[in-house]
């Protein structure tokens, strides 16, 4: 299902060169749909793990200048006041927010 948010997290993956589309299905725009291509290198799947942090019964946060560094090439996304961002954009900019997920 579409919701502004999970677009937001879909296009920066797809920044990032996990995914390789994000398109919105609008036939009914009452029940729009998201529909995503991932991508493949070498017939295997770029993004190899996506582990979620934050669960709406347990939120976390990190406050600005303590998001952790992610171990290999993966990638921290982050929720903050200036919209969705991975965790170095966040550290640059002095933002903390909510950790949503880690991406492999």
């Amino acid at each position: 299902p579409y919701s502004r948010h999970k677009l937001a997290i879909c296009e920066l993956l797809q920044a990032e060169g996990y995914i390789n589309a994000v398109t919105v299905d609008e036939q009914n725009p009452k029940k729009k749909n998201l529909h995503v291509v991932l991508k493949y290198f070498e017939g295997q799947p770029v993004m190899r793990t996506l582990k979620r942090v934050s669960k709406p019964s347990l939120r976390q946060y990190a406050p600005k200048g303590e998001i952790k560094h992610v171990p290999g090439f993966g990638i921290a996304v982050i929720s903050t006041s200036n919209g969705v961002m991975t965790h170095q954009a966040a550290n640059k900019a002095g933002l903390g927010g909510e950790v949503l997920c880690i991406v492999n």
